[in-house]
């Protein structure tokens, strides 16, 4: 499974000219509208500052990927 999303953000990186954190705030965006209609918060989708607050957390300090 691993190896399938590496390769998977790998290609949509190659194909879009993205770099990695761009792909993975696509990612992590994709989740949170996920994550966010099946806890039926659709007011949370819209929320920017609780989006980005979800994303800080997902990427360590010391990441710069």
């Amino acid at each position: 499974m691993r190896q399938r999303q590496l390769q998977l953000q790998a290609t949509i990186g190659r194909l879009t000219g993205a770099d990695a954190m761009q792909v993975r705030t696509f990612f992590a965006t994709g989740l949170i509208f996920t994550v966010s209609t099946l806890l039926e918060l659709p007011e949370r989708r819209a929320d920017a500052a609780w989006g980005a607050w979800i994303l800080q957390l997902a990427a360590p300090p010391d990441d710069s990927t």
